[in-house]
């Protein structure tokens, strides 16, 4: 089969990545083979391919990329009782398990959720990993009706998930993004959208949220501290406080690494700590049952998720070329049909 191989770490470029022939793989008992229709790529791609995670992951090159995606259930190991072949799913496979954008993906079927039927698989494809990463954010912080959040990055599709099950749970979601995604994103349920350009953070009034979800770091982490309610949570994607989510997605982290985890990020830990914010880390990881949940949950409000360019596979390595230096609007896909 067809699949887009990392045949070794690259600190810079893309070169080592290529579309290869390699075997198609048989199914274990606990795991089900997927014929892709549509694999989705994300930044934590890229963070795969220059080896900043090799130190904690069992995986090594050669290895296809790609870490969720949506197709059609195409074998099942002996354990598997729930889904059967013909099935539609989508999946997100955590960042030590990759595989998705190739023909045919084999994955643990703990990880599968079913396909909305009002979607199609380009859309299933570019919801799975931000659907889950932004609900285990709002989970983290005990996001409910009445509560007043702030969403980083609106026009991302963790951000524009993030809006939309904020929404659902009965929040007030303000965002902040490129003033070119207004529209879009009062569409999908944000109240207030602040342009990152011309309105610093700064300009807001302090302690207004009982939530920020924080995807940038750096001096945007720092920046929100302020405008977060005392007893308030800043849930953030780039600042790990601990490493059961690590575990849960099958890295395997040294010891050494629980100690130097408040060294690396002490500045931000020790920032919200004196302001009397709750910080939360969060990593997400392959989750079937809840993505087939909320997968649902947000079809039937009419969410589709933003898509920006579909590739076929033969074109994967300009795909992700696209993805990496290009400013896409949505997610960049790549498509097996």
């Amino acid at each position: 089969m067809l699949a887009l191989t990392v045949t070794k770490f690259q600190k810079k470029g893309l070169g080592a990545v290529r579309l290869q022939d390699v075997p198609t793989q048989e199914p274990l008992p606990h795991q089900v083979r997927v014929r892709m229709k549509a694999a989705a790529l994300n930044p934590a791609d890229l963070h795969i391919i220059s080896g900043e995670m090799k130190g904690m992951s069992p995986v090594k090159p050669p290895f296809t990329l790609g870490v969720d995606g949506a197709g059609v259930v195409d074998a099942v190991g002996s354990q598997v009782h729930h889904f059967k072949v013909g099935d539609e799913v989508l999946f997100y496979t955590g960042l030590v398990h990759c595989g998705t954008v190739a023909e045919y993906a084999v994955v643990d079927a703990a990880w599968l959720a079913r396909k909305p039927v009002s979607w199609t698989f380009e859309e299933a494809a570019a919801a799975a990993l931000a659907l889950l990463c932004a609900n285990l954010a709002l989970d983290r912080a005990g996001v409910t009706a009445g509560h007043r959040v702030l969403i980083h990055g609106g026009g991302g599709s963790v951000g524009a998930a993030a809006i939309v099950l904020s929404g659902a749970r009965g929040a007030k979601v303000d965002t902040t993004a490129n003033g070119d995604d207004v529209e879009y994103l009062k569409s999908i349920g944000a109240h207030e959208v602040y342009n990152y350009k011309t309105q610093p953070l700064s300009s807001l009034s302090s302690g207004r949220y009982d939530m920020v979800l924080d995807g940038m770091g750096g001096e945007t982490f720092l920046q929100s501290i302020p405008l977060i309610k005392q007893g308030g949570v800043l849930a953030s994607l780039k600042v790990m406080t601990g490493l059961n989510d690590m575990l849960r997605q099958g890295m395997k982290p040294p010891f050494i690494v629980k100690w130097l985890l408040p060294l690396i990020f002490g500045k931000y830990i020790k920032a919200a700590k004196s302001a009397g914010v709750r910080l939360e880390g969060v990593a997400t990881y392959g989750d079937g049952t809840t993505l087939t949940t909320l997968g649902e949950r947000v079809a039937a409000l009419g969410y589709r998720p933003r898509i920006a360019q579909c590739f076929a596979l033969r074109q994967a390595e300009q795909a992700l070329e696209t993805f990496a230096h290009g400013k896409p609007r949505g997610k960049v896909l790549v498509c097996m049909d």
